[in-house]
């Protein structure tokens, strides 16, 4: 008999690796798997124990998968590895949607997988072989949620330890669709819009004179800026270290710069290139010796347009502030600060947890002031509404909405 594993070593290394090289599968097929996926599908198998090729499907799929739109792609590579199991499975679940299998806890040492020559059927999580079906107990589908899921609906502000980790997946999905705008720079194109005359005609030097070949050039697309504004006053306290984890993701991988107010401005692009997210905003937080007091958002602002924004960093950049709007100052300052943000930025996109409560209207001076000069108003509140976010971001439109008041005023109603 082998001895139970112990609660921290859940699973052996050997199943580890292979649930490493699973989700680098998945990658090449163009699904987001994150490490700490990886690992949670090495406890789930570990922890269930299954004996059939079905039991670690959903194992599988329900650790790894995040998103419907990947669950093909997922059935596609697990029946290339496992037969035709995938893909089955799937068949059966479109025809009755209201009844998924679900893996039961096996017990004895025929039923662990890392077991060679178990009666499990399975040698190996990753490899080919024979799956005993059994009978599977059957349950709503609604019942069965990755943690993902039960976390998207969680406040921000209740998150803690390692869910803030979610909160880096979220950000982490608008990296692959970065917005772009056409440059002046311009590349050779074999399809290009204008065609390179000097190049052209240095080519017909070889043929008489006679421009045989034509050499086309098109606009290089260049990735938008992102400036992040933080709110780290007391109000804005329990949400400002989701929101800090949210902006390391793309403050290391794109061009981002990241700042927190409350009464002064900080900023905190040079220490976000820390890979380590959570030492990162830990001293973020640390920099930041006006947080957990009162809210200065024009005065923030002004701080902000005159050291780094007219000089290049919001010319053209997409804009993001998180804040509920509590401003201690004149609103009127404040309107007039995002008035002159608004003729150098992109897109404005204005963030505020409140507005995710029951019958929440932009009353207060602040918000009410700097909303008619936003493209949008989000929540913010969750981990879906920071996905939510990211779309808002990632759809950058090349031009700026002729109708954006509109927009704005029918998001806040």
């Amino acid at each position: 008999m082998h001895p139970d594993p112990a609660p921290e070593a859940a699973f052996s290394p050997d199943l580890a690796m292979l649930c490493a090289g699973f989700a680098k599968r998945l990658r090449t097929r163009g699904i987001r798997v994150s490490t700490d996926q990886a690992g949670k599908l090495a406890a789930a198998i570990s922890g269930v124990q299954p004996h059939t090729t079905e039991q670690l499907y959903w194992c599988a799929k329900t650790t790894l998968i995040s998103h419907p739109e990947d669950f093909p792609a997922f059935d596609r590579l697990f029946s290339e590895i496992f037969g035709n199991v995938g893909e089955r499975l799937a068949s059966q679940l479109a025809r009755s949607p209201h009844a998924v299998p679900v893996p039961k806890p096996a017990t004895g040492q025929s039923a662990k997988l890392n077991s060679p020559g178990g009666s499990g059927g399975v040698a190996s999580p990753l490899g080919t072989g024979p799956a005993h079906h059994q009978r599977e107990t059957q349950m709503p589908q609604n019942d069965i949620a990755s943690p993902q899921e039960v976390l998207g609906a969680k406040e921000l502000s209740a998150l803690a330890g390692a869910e803030l980790q979610a909160v880096e997946q979220a950000a982490l999905a608008m990296l692959d669709n970065w917005p772009t705008r056409s440059s002046r720079r311009r590349r050779p194109a074999r399809r290009g819009s204008s065609i390179a005359l000097r190049r052209s005609l240095a080519g017909a030097r070889k043929t008489a004179g006679e421009p045989i070949e034509l050499w086309r050039t098109t606009r290089v697309a260049e990735p938008l800026r992102l400036v992040i504004l933080v709110d780290v006053s007391g109000s804005m306290a329990p949400y400002a270290p989701a929101y800090l984890h949210f902006s390391h993701v793309p403050a290391r991988a794109a061009r981002t710069e990241v700042f927190t107010f409350g009464t002064r401005l900080h900023r905190l692009t040079p220490g976000f290139s820390v890979p380590e997210c959570s030492q990162a905003v830990a001293a973020a937080c640390e920099a930041a010796i006006d947080r957990n007091g009162g809210t200065r958002i024009s005065e923030s602002l002004e701080t902000f347009l005159r050291r780094f924004g007219r000089r290049g960093m919001a010319r053209g950049a997409i804009v993001v502030i998180f804040s509920d709007g509590w401003e201690q100052g004149d609103p009127a300052g404040l309107g007039n600060q995002m008035a002159a943000l608004r003729r150098l930025a992109r897109k404005i996109i204005w963030v505020n947890p409140r507005k995710a409560a029951a019958g929440f209207q932009p009353l207060t001076g602040g918000m009410a002031a700097a909303l008619s000069h936003c493209d949008a108003f989000l929540a913010g509140n969750s981990i879906s509404a920071l996905g939510e976010l990211a779309k808002a971001i990632t759809e950058a439109a090349e031009h700026r909405s002729a109708a954006r008041t509109h927009q704005v005023n029918h998001a806040a109603s």
